[in-house]
């Protein structure tokens, strides 16, 4: 008698960051996502530069206009001048690879007997950089089939890497240019099949002869791999003084921008209002550490939050993060990142 399919989710969600010939990054790099991921190395080094892509394609994704190029350069996570300073130097024609490859959460993956099954897709974008403007050269899909299985000891592992490549197929790719095939007609009248820019992607779509669209036949980036870019929080290190006053911002998973300034007073207010376990963690995390072992949001208008620590732990007295010196306020929005973040979802913290 066969085992019953279970629902439930991968015990270890994961993606892979795909990137080649980005700024000192020569050649193609995959950065694996599998719980706590640390870069460690000197100054310089490219620990940035490795998750800079990532953030390039989230704010791209979140804009609300479209930018001139196939990225949105001047974001509200990373900042660039121009679009020269994201290619390798050594790079001829300016071309660099970005790309994620994810284990497809849009479909519940399911445990049968000591096997999951599971889908796993990869999309990699080709961009090239002339006359200081991104296009889209070409987008790139893998997938394996629906369905699956792999054993849980290889899956504790992270995925032997020859049984895995052998899930994928070959590539799928969609060139940028306008090809246009013969027109073809049905009920609605004529029609012709092209391929547009979708900001970092490309979309095949179908349009009517006579003027306006039928639909989008399908693009390379999955659903999975846009929901993965969504919902990254990315928590900047403090470059300046701490603040006094923080935007009142909702407490949300999927933050549009900056997790430490803009969502940090956020959720810790919500936890205070909903008398949240999580807000007693953050003080013992932080007395752990001797910095403070109380935390207490004040609303001074509608539009700011003040958070207020004690100033030794231990003690009752609260004053603004701002008098308590640099490493609370470092601190604070990593420990709040993490204890928000859900289970699979991309934290990054410099």
């Amino acid at each position: 008698m066969s085992a019953e399919p279970q629902e439930t989710q991968l015990p270890d969600p994961r993606v892979d960051l795909i990137v080649q010939d980005f700024k000192c990054l020569r050649g193609e790099h995959r950065f694996e996502c599998r719980g706590l991921t640390v870069l460690a190395g000197a100054n310089c080094s490219g620990k940035s530069s490795a998750f800079q892509p990532l953030w390039l394609l989230k704010q791209t994704q979140q804009a609300n206009i479209d930018p001139p190029g196939a990225l949105k350069l001047d974001g509200p996570i990373v900042v660039f001048s121009n679009a020269s300073e994201l290619i390798w130097r050594g790079v001829r024609h300016g071309e660099l690879r970005v790309g994620l490859r994810t284990w497809d959460t849009s479909s519940r993956t399911k445990r049968v007997g000591e096997l999951w099954r599971f889908t796993l897709a990869e999309a990699v974008s080709r961009l090239r950089v002339r006359d200081d403007e991104v296009t889209v050269e070409r987008c790139e899909r893998r997938e394996c089939d629906h369905g699956r299985l792999l054993r849980d000891d290889v899956l504790e592992r992270g995925g032997e890497p020859d049984s895995v490549e052998s899930f994928l197929g070959p590539p799928r790719s969609l060139p940028a240019e306008s090809i246009r095939q013969p027109s073809c007609s049905d009920d609605r009248g004529e029609y012709v099949d092209s391929i547009v820019p979708r900001r970092f992607s490309l979309l095949a779509v179908r349009e009517l002869r006579n003027g306006g669209a039928i639909g989008a036949l399908g693009e390379p980036w999955s659903r999975s791999a846009y929901q993965c870019l969504e919902a990254a929080i990315h928590v900047p290190g403090l470059r300046g003084n701490p603040e006094r006053r923080f935007p009142y911002a909702a407490a949300t998973i999927k933050p549009s921008g900056p997790f430490a300034r803009e969502y940090t007073a956020g959720f810790l207010l919500a936890w205070q209002r909903a008398d949240d376990q999580r807000l007693a963690t953050v003080g013992g995390q932080l007395e752990a550490m001797d910095l403070a072992s109380r935390v207490e949001l004040v609303q001074p208008d509608g539009v700011s939050v003040t958070i207020l620590v004690n100033r030794l732990p231990g003690h009752d007295d609260l004053v603004n993060i701002a008098d308590t010196g640099v490493g609370v306020s470092q601190v604070l929005p990593v420990l709040v990142a993490l204890l928000a973040a859900e289970p699979g979802q991309i934290r990054s913290e410099e």
